[in-house]
């Protein structure tokens, strides 16, 4: 009795499945859902220009990157991020931010400089940033 119960529950749980996953094909592929994706994105997009309008100021990019540049160990993947964004948004970088960019870059990616990194990063996890867990591949555990 109980092994036809429980036959009879597993079955009514995948016919359930099967039609739940019919219906989301279904969802899917309408015509309607495509329209409220497409607006979802644009809405989306709109909505990060509208930020990006507001807060990424030249005062405010330059003040990021420098305090960025400031940090140590420097995340090379969020200052590239910022330094991108302002040439995008067509951001000249005031004063001597520019060459200290470059400075800087050319210190932390001498090769002494990247193998010292990637050293400290295997030995130490809290001494990675996301770029040394990219570049190095450090695995910890």
């Amino acid at each position: 009795m109980r092994a036809l119960a429980r036959l009879t529950l597993t079955l009514a749980l995948l016919v359930s499945f099967v039609f739940t996953l019919r219906t989301g094909a279904e969802l899917a592929s309408a015509p309607v859902a495509a329209i409220y994706a497409d607006r979802a994105a644009s809405g989306i997009e709109a909505a990060m220009n509208r930020a990006l309008a507001e807060r990424a100021t030249p005062e405010a990019l330059a003040a990021r990157i420098a305090a960025r540049l400031d940090e140590d160990p420097r995340d090379w993947v969020v200052i590239d991020a910022l330094a991108g964004l302002a040439s995008e948004r067509g951001i000249a970088l005031p004063g001597d931010l520019p060459q200290r960019l470059d400075t800087t870059r050319a210190q932390d990616s001498s090769f002494l400089a990247t193998a010292q990194a990637c050293v400290a990063c295997v030995m130490d996890w809290s001494a990675c940033t996301t770029n040394l867990a990219l570049m190095c591949r450090a695995r910890w555990t």
